[in-house]
């Protein structure tokens, strides 16, 4: 039997070298305090998690790991008298984030979460058309609310706050200019009417399904025990990984529903919330966790309460249950301080930016098991497939070199999934600046620079 499938916007109405002492790495047979490596390594300069650090000691496909940390084991066993296993020993000094996951839980978690969620409410006016009982025509305006719920991502002390929440949560196509006319929010705990926020556009994109709003001199905001939401560091999330989602489902207040990561990337596709037609491809993770109509904006939070995700979709059939999508918190981080940067005090209410002009496919891909990392991970070769003739790349890359890094702004990307690049996009590049790419091409790494020229709008 065939099953169709419908996607339904969920609105109501770099490698480091590391010199450490090895002498403060391990337990000794004297008493003395232990250092775990991981805060070795932030003392030599290392900046990120602990994940992260483990990571890097891995390389692409796990093959650093079991040499870095044997190297350490066997000489915690000489030096230390550590009498361990090397698994013991990978539990007890290398594996710290994994134990300090032991005791999290959704509701502890959620503590953190409501702190930032908002229910947002946009109201929209639309021409209607009525007939008399003799049958003369005239039009009136209607006004007509949609309800969604959204995420604090910035917050002073004055009560003065970014809101991001979903382009199909302000916008709907049947309003006379597509814009909410006007746009409400509650925070979590004072969903009363006299304690409506009013909030403003400050720009959005269909084409990420992204809107920014901003709450100013809100005594709410200022008196509410308030806090913007912590982006995940890693932006990676790993199938089966706990996760749980704040919205506002069918408009009835902030709620909390819990499930698992089901895949940790796929793209799906949804007609434009600005014509109800044109066919729009959004990167999303996909989750088992409950969402409904309201839910549309609001977060995907990890058992950290870091929020993870902006829920925007999910599937509508009789015959399908649990699953929904939200778009990755790498994504939400770029394209909103792209909003801020562009948009914010101007008469701009939609982005754009600067393209190297290329198209990317993914040539290979594969997983592996870390059982050191305890986490299976997908890896995938990223290569050119055109580059478009007169744009930044034309002349530098080259149609089959596969990316294995690239700088922008002196920070460096690897390229290990077709979204480590696809991700970045989203960031406001600047005119004149440069990229680096270092590619693999004829056997060969090199290093190439692009200076961006090239501007796209963005619907």
């Amino acid at each position: 039997m065939k099953i169709v499938k419908k996607i339904s916007a969920c609105i109501a109405a770099l490698a480091l070298v590391l010199s450490v002492a090895a002498c403060n790495l391990f337990k000794s047979n004297t008493d003395g305090p232990v250092v775990n490596a991981y805060d070795i390594a932030v003392q030599n300069g290392f900046k990120g998690t602990e994940k992260e650090w483990l990571e890097s000691l891995r390389g692409k496909d796990g093959d650093n790991a079991n040499t870095v940390y044997k190297s350490l084991y066997e000489e915690a066993k000489e030096n230390y008298g550590y009498e361990g296993s090397f698994y013991d020993f990978v539990a007890e000094y290398m594996s710290g984030y994994a134990q300090a996951s032991v005791n999290k839980s959704v509701d502890i978690a959620a503590d953190k979460a409501v702190k930032s969620a908002v229910s947002v409410y946009s109201t929209f006016s639309r021409t209607v058309t009525v007939y008399d009982f003799r049958g003369n025509r005239t039009t009136r305006e209607e006004t007509y609310t949609g309800a969604g719920s959204g995420v604090i991502i910035d917050l002073d002390e004055n009560g003065n706050a970014y809101i991001v929440t979903n382009f199909h949560v302000i916008y709907d196509v049947n309003d006379t200019d597509g814009y909410a006319n006007e746009i409400k929010v509650y925070v979590y705990g004072r969903e009363i009417s006299s304690l409506a926020v009013e909030a403003k556009l400050v720009g959005a994109t269909a084409t990420y399904d992204l809107a920014v709003l901003k709450v100013t001199d809100s005594e709410i905001f200022h008196t509410s025990n308030l806090a913007a939401a912590e982006f995940r560091a890693d932006g990676i999330v790993s199938a089966g990984e706990e996760i749980f989602a704040v919205g506002n489902p069918e408009a009835s207040g902030l709620a909390v529903t819990s499930g698992i990561v089901s895949v940790d990337s796929e793209y799906i596709q949804m007609t434009s919330p600005k014509d109800g037609k044109t066919k729009i491809e959004y990167r999303v993770i996909r989750i088992d966790a409950a969402v409904n109509g309201g839910n549309s904006g609001g977060g995907l939070f990890d058992l950290d309460g870091n929020l993870t995700g902006i829920v925007n979709a999910k599937i509508v059939s009789d015959e399908i249950d649990n699953i929904a999508y939200a778009i990755p918190s790498a994504i939400v981080k770029n394209v909103t301080e792209n909003i801020i940067a562009n948009c914010n005090g101007t008469d701009k209410l939609t982005i754009g930016r600067y393209v190297v002009g290329v198209t990317i496919a993914i040539k290979n891909s594969y997983a592996y098991y870390d059982a050191i990392l305890n986490d299976t991970r997908i890896v995938q070769d990223v290569e050119i497939s055109s580059v478009a003739s007169g744009s930044s790349a034309d002349g530098v890359l080259k149609a089959g070199d596969i990316l294995k890094s690239f700088e922008y702004n002196g920070k460096v990307y690897k390229v290990d999934r077709l979204f480590s690049l696809t991700d970045v996009n989203a960031l406001l590049y600047e005119r004149g600046k440069t990229i680096k790419f270092t590619v693999e091409r004829g056997g060969e790494e090199k290093t190439v620079s692009i200076t961006l020229t090239n501007y796209s709008n963005l619907d």
